[in-house]
């Protein structure tokens, strides 16, 4: 027995309302403020007031705390290009660094680097809530013995919520490219403070890395999952009617 056409409407439309809203189902839609190119941005621009959408995420107020080295940089933000990211599973923003992000040791002491920064998300309206975050560091280039790269994001929502920690340590042979963490309850705002370090441990040693991503898990808001189980609900009671009908 096929459903009524009212209670199929109303599977459908609740159906809709969230298969609409998963990464994945539909293209996505990045937009920046105030960056001379309409889908990405330099991480300069977004110190200077800019801002990234992707689909129902906004990410703003960005605000630089240190840029500086041992023997390296500054990172040249101009150059550090912010990518909008969406696919079947997560959100987020890609970080690339191109070849800015490398530091070079010639002689002692060793040559490090440090970037570190801040900045907001927030959902803007729609069913899905931010149920999680996670990080993966990019291809890292090693020249000589030793060197080292890691990246730690800490999370906080009005109080500190965990942290992210990735790391290669190519002196060791130890790695843990990404890492990734739950947020419980799911929540529609969420702070980043980001810090990336580069070192060197020989003289003669390179590090480099092409960028990293940082990217939000997402689940659908309790109540628009209700409204589905609802519909859902609805439906198999009109089936059982118009089974006991016929």
């Amino acid at each position: 027995m096929a459903f009524s056409k009212p209670t199929l409407a109303v599977v459908l439309a609740a159906a809709g309302a969230v298969l609409a809203s998963v990464p994945g189902t539909s293209l996505a839609t990045v937009i920046t403020q105030d960056c001379a190119q309409g889908t990405r941005c330099t991480l300069q621009e977004l110190f200077d007031g800019g801002a990234i959408s992707v689909n129902d995420k906004r990410f703003s107020n960005f605000e630089l705390f240190v840029n500086d080295g041992q023997n390296a940089g500054p990172v040249d933000l101009t150059r550090l290009i912010v990518d909008g990211l969406d696919d079947v599973e997560r959100e987020g923003l890609r970080f690339d660094g191109g070849d800015v992000l490398v530091v070079a040791q010639t002689a002692q002491p060793i040559a490090s680097l440090t970037l570190e920064f801040g900045f907001d998300v927030e959902v803007s309206g729609g069913p899905l809530h931010i149920a999680g975050a996670s990080q993966a560091l990019g291809e890292a280039g090693f020249g000589g013995d030793g060197g080292l790269v890691q990246l730690l994001s800490e999370l906080s929502d009005g109080g500190f919520l965990g942290d992210l920690f990735a790391q290669i340590d190519h002196r060791n042979g130890t790695s843990t490219p990404s890492a990734a963490l739950a947020l419980d309850p799911i929540r529609q705002t969420l702070h980043f403070d980001v810090s990336l370090d580069l070192a060197t441990d020989f003289p003669g040693d390179v590090v480099s890395l092409r960028g990293f991503d940082l990217r939000l898990a997402q689940v659908p808001e309790p109540a628009t999952l209700a409204l589905f189980g609802l519909g859902f609900a609805a439906a198999v009671r009109a089936r059982r009617r118009g089974a006991h009908r016929a």
